[in-house]
């Protein structure tokens, strides 16, 4: 399956695609919306709305080095998509961390931190690392959600993107895996989190599956629990996957 996407890419050109779904959401959205390049964003794309960045356009941002990386484009886009639905019903809502639940969650793990401190690590780096577990756990809490509902978007309604849409989630699966059982300093991780990192990549590993019937979920090694708990929210997702109203998708 790998090979055939691999080769389709490079006989498909998907470029009017995304220049026909960006033009329809400008004319939506009556705002500008412009496609970067940027080597320093901490995930392969991102999506900056213009009023929370108090700019006048909407700006994705990717990294072109990810094979498939134009289908991370398309679904920030739908992203944005999702946005103008849940406004036109008075429905969106942002969601966002602050500097006090940053606080929060470092007190939460106080116990942690100390262990690092008592390995020798030091100050500088623990506050480092614990500011990407902060902001990584994060973006999976704030995105898995969603992500589900775009996902299945752009499955049924871009066909001709599925090419790019298998490289790419064969490899944020891969990512996912190997973060919770393979990383080098897993021990360091506080274990909280590492369950709850590996409970998020359970979730994506079931749409996966359900899409391209590739299934990464024995790699994650779940318990019966956790993929008990898992399957509990996908089938939640299941219920409203049909007929979700613009902002239920959270």
């Amino acid at each position: 399956m790998l090979q055939i996407a691999q080769d389709q890419i490079k006989t498909t050109n998907i470029e009017p695609i995304l220049k026909e779904y960006v033009a329809k959401l400008e004319t939506e959205g009556n705002i500008e919306i412009e496609i970067q390049l940027d080597e320093t964003i901490p995930t392969a794309a991102k999506l900056e709305i213009a009023e929370n960045y108090k700019r006048s356009k909407h700006i994705i941002k990717y990294k072109p080095g990810k094979p498939g990386y134009q289908h991370l484009i398309m679904h920030e886009l739908v992203h944005l998509d999702l946005v103008f639905q849940a406004r036109a019903k008075n429905t969106n809502k942002l969601y966002t961390s602050t500097q006090e639940t940053k606080r929060m969650f470092l007190k939460a793990y106080e116990k942690d931190i100390e262990r690092l401190h008592k390995k020798g690590i030091s100050e500088k780096n623990i506050s480092g690392f614990m500011t990407d577990m902060f902001d990584g756990l994060n973006r999976q809490v704030f995105n898995t959600p969603i992500d589900l509902f775009i996902e299945d978007y752009l499955y049924n309604e871009f066909p001709k993107i599925k090419p790019y849409q298998l490289i790419s989630l064969y490899l944020i699966n891969q990512e996912g895996v190997n973060a919770v059982t393979t990383t080098k300093g897993l021990e360091l991780i506080p274990g909280q989190i590492l369950k709850t990192s590996k409970f998020y990549n359970i979730i994506n590993s079931l749409h996966f599956k359900n899409l391209y019937s590739i299934d990464f979920i024995k790699d994650l090694k779940a318990t019966p629990l956790e993929l008990g708990q898992a399957q509990g929210l996908y089938d939640e997702y299941l219920e409203y996957r049909n007929n979700r109203g613009p902002g239920e998708e959270y």
